[in-house]
């Protein structure tokens, strides 16, 4: 997790839980998926060019760059169907959004 070392303490601390809170849900969304036999990566394109082959690691929550805050789905935004909600503050939501993510796929 990043700690800005010019911010004070308590700003610090906020942002590690923030980073954590990412984590945490993209690690779970992102394992729920592997576990039904989907690759971590594309075998076909790993820059996960084309919306049809994709791996994981990409299908999982992710975020705005360096702020930890969630980000759409750029994989299923290609799609325009059956985007996920973005995970809630207490992430009550992730096998939601994990179980759209196996339908979707025909990964049962």
């Amino acid at each position: 997790m990043i700690c800005f070392v010019s911010y004070c303490c308590g700003h610090g601390l906020q942002i590690r839980a923030i980073g954590f809170r990412w984590l945490v849900a993209h690690e779970y969304v992102e394992a729920g998926l592997m576990e039904k036999h989907m690759p971590i990566r594309s075998f076909v394109n790993g820059d996960n060019a084309f919306s049809y082959d994709v791996g994981a690691h990409y299908l999982s929550v992710n975020k705005i760059g360096w702020s930890f805050e969630f980000s759409e789905y750029n994989s299923l935004g290609r799609l325009q169907v059956n985007i996920p909600p973005l995970p809630t503050q207490n992430l009550d939501n992730l096998d939601d959004i994990l179980n759209q993510l196996i339908n979707f796929y025909k990964l049962e």
